[in-house]
């Protein structure tokens, strides 16, 4: 059976999701997430209440349940202060067991998206078997880098 490098560098029993009692949630403030979990080396304080109030934003929920996790997100696409769509595709399976959300510039995503899925089916075929959980990220930041980062580099040098 084939091993991912990721799953010796990083094995599942070490890769845990927090789990908070009803009321000690931390929401959505990932700096509060961080205190919570006991992850924050420093103190770290939310921004300033000065900071301009955005209008618009995606907004992607993960809940996780005994059988597993539901991903779901809004369908509105902006241009500016215009809604440019209003029934967007912004949740994709990656694969048969994971999922992926994009925000941004939502043609330049869907296609990485698109892409990544693919890299994810030629693993699988060449490997024999999916890409863990936990390698994911690590092929995803390796696509990445080797899909816009690398050409950047060989046409500067």
């Amino acid at each position: 059976m084939a091993t991912c490098i990721a799953d010796l560098i990083y094995p599942a029993s070490a890769m845990s999701l927090p789990v908070f009692p009803v009321g000690a949630d931390p929401g959505a403030s990932f700096t509060e997430l961080l205190q919570r979990s006991g992850l924050a080396h420093t103190q770290v304080t939310e921004p300033a209440s000065s900071a301009p109030v955005l209008t618009h934003a995606t907004t992607i929920v993960a809940l996780r349940y005994a059988d597993g996790v539901v991903m779901a997100g809004d369908r509105r696409a902006t241009a500016g202060n215009v809604i440019a769509h209003r029934s967007m595709d912004k949740v994709f399976p990656a694969d048969r067991f994971s999922g992926v959300s994009i925000s941004g510039v939502a043609g330049i995503a869907a296609e990485m998206v698109k892409l990544f899925q693919l890299e994810l089916e030629h693993y699988e075929k060449v490997e024999g078997v999916a890409l863990s959980l936990e390698g994911m990220p690590i092929g995803w930041a390796t696509w990445c880098a080797r899909t816009f980062l690398l050409p950047w580099v060989r046409a500067w040098w």
